[in-house]
């Protein structure tokens, strides 16, 4: 489950490269190691740095140390570098792909999504941290999710997922899971079945977001592509454009026939960026999302920071799910009679 620190901890060096970019600079040897003297003629110290050594249009992940010396073959802040300084994840060097165009990364960003959309059944661990600031006053809330669901592509599809939420010192757990039209919830004590159907709501999804796809290229837009090659795998980190995913998110309401504003309600996203990871068979199977947004909800500003992690375990391949005992459950409408 706790496989997404692993990638956490490679998000951190990606985006140091748009801090320290990959610049034409000159190797020195010093002693058993490298210094690295830049453009500028400061020596590059305490930092990871990005540098195409070969000019193959591949850059690679080296660390130096307070006096400027490169770091071999050992572990930096968690991360291993191997023999030649190189940044490595999985045994593979992490590479950053200074030739790929925008257009190019968008395309296989786009084939690795389309792909996943595709798929029948799934199984993937979210976690995700959200922190809600109102009057000054800052409430920050842990979610974990376990989730595996089949047949959503295929009809008559089973669901399940376990949750733990936890805020200021205390934790809620909850089960859910989907069976022939109900959705079951247990919590504590209470168990509870609404009817629901699920097919029907996965359709009506899926044409909304078929309505939303002719327009995506236009609505918003991906900034700062970059990606990097992890032996056969791929990274692909990005930026959204703000103003262009507010766009698409007002499309988003319009088109589920929803309006707010009326209520007193407005919502704004301020800052978005993610991180997809595209394994060797052209899946993602992990993905990184974080967020800003700002709503007004009758006078009162409220400022909430969305960071979430998910990986997809063994992605393409069929899931196997058991679902719990549905005695004892008693559907909503009983319960408030």
């Amino acid at each position: 489950m706790k496989s997404w620190k692993k990638f956490g901890a490679l998000v951190v060096p990606m985006a140091l490269s748009m801090t320290f970019p990959a610049l034409a600079g000159q190797w020195e040897k010093a002693d058993v190691t490298w210094k690295y003297q830049q453009d500028d003629g400061s020596y590059a110290a305490d930092t990871w740095q990005w540098i195409d050594s070969n000019g193959d249009g591949l850059a690679e992940c080296y660390h130096f140390n307070e006096n400027g010396f490169l770091d071999l073959d050992t572990v930096v802040d968690n991360w291993v570098v191997n023999s030649k300084g190189e940044w490595t994840w999985g045994g593979n060097p992490q590479q950053l792909d200074l030739k790929a165009t925008a257009d190019e990364i968008g395309t296989i960003y786009r084939a690795a999504s389309q792909k996943a959309d595709s798929l029948d059944d799934f199984d993937a661990d979210v976690d995700a941290v959200m922190t809600m600031t109102i009057d000054g006053e800052s409430l920050k809330m842990l979610m974990d999710m376990d989730m595996q669901m089949k047949g959503a592509k295929s009809g008559n599809m089973i669901f399940l997922c376990d949750m733990a939420v936890a805020a200021e010192g205390e934790s809620v757990t909850m089960t859910m899971f989907y069976k022939d039209g109900y959705m079951y919830m247990a919590m504590d004590d209470l168990k509870m079945a609404m009817p629901m159907d699920m097919d029907e709501m996965i359709e009506e999804t899926m044409s909304l977001t078929s309505k939303l796809q002719v327009a995506s290229d236009e609505m918003y837009g991906m900034t700062n592509l970059k990606m990097y090659h992890n032996g056969d795998a791929k990274t692909v980190t990005y930026d959204m454009d703000a103003a262009e995913l507010n766009k698409a998110v007002n499309e988003v309401m319009a088109l589920m026939g929803n309006d707010y504003s009326g209520l007193g309600y407005e919502y704004q996203v301020n800052r978005a960026s993610g991180t997809i990871h595209i394994n060797k068979n052209g899946y993602v199977d992990e993905e990184s999302v974080s967020m800003d947004m700002s709503m007004d909800v009758m006078g009162i500003p409220i400022n909430m920071t969305v960071d979430m992690d998910i990986v997809f375990n063994n992605p393409g391949q069929p899931v196997y799910i058991t679902l719990p005992s549905t005695e004892g459950y008693r559907n909503v409408a009983d319960l408030f009679v």
